[in-house]
């Protein structure tokens, strides 16, 4: 592994940092985006961190349940407070 476990999870880490931040950027882009969505994006705020409070270098037996349920719930909040903000 060229980074390895540790390197992994911190650019795993920067990459949902960013991702957070150009999710926020759209709110300043779309211009039918506003409350719901900024409570939406806290929410997967919240997501992101406690996905990656669920993996450890020494412990990586999480990894499922943080990789494709927290992401899936992340991509429900997402797309319903999309919709939600454009339809209302």
């Amino acid at each position: 592994m060229k980074f390895g476990i540790e390197g992994a999870i911190i650019i795993s880490r920067l990459f949902h940092l960013l991702t957070f931040f150009f999710l926020l950027l759209l709110l300043f882009r779309i211009d039918f985006l506003g409350f719901l969505y900024l409570t939406g994006l806290l929410v997967i705020g919240g997501f992101l961190y406690y996905e990656h409070s669920l993996i450890k270098p020494q412990d990586l037996s999480k990894i499922n349940k943080a990789f494709f349920t927290v992401n899936g719930y992340i991509s429900l909040v997402f797309f319903s407070v999309v919709l939600l903000d454009r339809l209302l």
